[in-house]
């Protein structure tokens, strides 16, 4: 039953890393032509949002509480089922 728990874990993350795009950013390509002159071009650099909206901290420290509160649950439920 651990095993299948290992997997069914391992196969999710895998799921959800596949599932998420990453954001690029795309140069965009401006040429300006003056008359008499010669073609000048340049990228523009522009701001790409993500589709994570939180700061990485706060996402961090959540996963982080979350992650203890599932090993604290995880801890309770096998002292609990030693007793039966």
């Amino acid at each position: 039953m651990n095993m299948l728990k290992k997997i069914l874990v391992s196969v999710a993350v895998l799921v959800s890393f596949i599932a998420i795009k990453p954001a690029f950013a795309e140069d965009e390509q401006i040429c300006t032509q003056v008359y008499g002159g010669g073609v000048v071009c340049g990228a523009s650099h522009e701001v790409v949002d993500t589709a994570i909206s939180i700061h990485p901290a706060v996402l961090g420290a959540g996963l982080l509480g979350l992650s203890r509160v599932f090993a604290h649950l995880s801890k309770k439920l096998k002292g609990s089922s030693n007793l039966e």
